[in-house]
């Protein structure tokens, strides 16, 4: 309901004629503060309503993450940053089944939330999880790396390739610009 209107402006737009059933209450300071308190319980149990369905789904999950976390096995991180929380609990619930590259893709993707490619080496016993769509170390790699060990097959080794800006992009912008970021954030960063 909108905040902005009183309960009973909002009566009056689903019952035009309340005030031939009721008189003027315009004026009716017992009603008013009756349907003040009934608005109140109303945007409540709207609230209320919206945190519980937030909480169904892991990605928008914060105040059950620890149920969340225990549900798919994994120990319970409370110092980690929520959006870390959920990336391992989506990547774990997505770590199950067959391991084929989309699905590592699809876990390196959970955590990463950019683009990830998987390039396989079989002769080697080795694959490359590159991430493409987001530049620089993900926050959370430990997390990651600990997930795919657990779903990929054992012999497998497994590397990692980031993704940084390249010297010509920088060329976009001059040295003088370039002194108002750090290193990491002009590594890191589209120029173009």
């Amino acid at each position: 309901m909108d905040e902005n209107i009183s309960m009973l402006d909002y009566i009056r737009t689903l019952w035009p004629d309340v005030p031939d059933y009721f008189g003027d209450t315009t004026n009716d300071t017992t009603l008013r503060k009756k349907l003040s308190v009934l608005g109140k319980v109303f945007e409540n149990n709207e609230t209320m309503i919206e945190q519980a369905f937030d909480e169904i789904f892991a990605r928008s999950a914060y105040a059950l993450l620890q149920r969340w976390e225990i549900f798919v096995g994994l120990n319970s991180q409370n110092g980690l940053p929520d959006a870390n929380r959920q990336a391992r609990i989506l990547g774990k619930t997505r770590g199950s089944g067959t391991t084929t590259p989309a699905l590592i893709q699809s876990v390196a993707e959970a955590y990463s939330n950019g683009e990830v490619q998987v390039i396989e080496y079989p002769a080697e016993y080795r694959f490359v999880v590159k991430f493409t769509g987001t530049r620089g170390i993900p926050p959370n790699l430990d997390d990651l790396k600990k997930t795919l060990q657990e779903i990929k097959q054992a012999h497998l080794v497994m590397d990692f390739a980031f993704t940084y800006t390249v010297w010509s992009e920088v060329k976009a912008t001059t040295w003088g610009n370039l002194k108002n970021y750090t290193w990491n954030d002009v590594k890191t960063r589209s120029w173009s």
